[in-house]
């Protein structure tokens, strides 16, 4: 009798060591994946400023673009003073 209370014991405390264990497994995945979701939006957010910063550059070479040609046309317009 007290080898079978001892072997019902035994596995009574390995069930409440695999239960505890998943348990702090499944808590770790849950972290992982709120901060992978965190890491996510994070890089949509600078990938969104990338391309932000990106057009706001290309719309300033485009206006240095027009300011260069405006200059050319009027330095052309000028008299020459030879």
């Amino acid at each position: 009798m007290s080898t079978v209370l001892i072997i019902v014991i035994a596995i009574i405390v390995i069930a409440v060591v695999v239960l505890a264990l998943r348990a702090g497994r499944n808590r770790r995945h849950t972290q992982l994946r709120e901060t992978a979701g965190e890491h996510r939006q994070a890089q949509e957010q600078h990938a969104n400023r990338a391309n932000e910063l990106e057009a706001a550059a290309a719309e300033a070479r485009d206006r240095e673009h027009q300011h260069a040609t405006t200059a050319a046309d009027a330095e052309q317009k000028l008299p020459d003073r030879s």
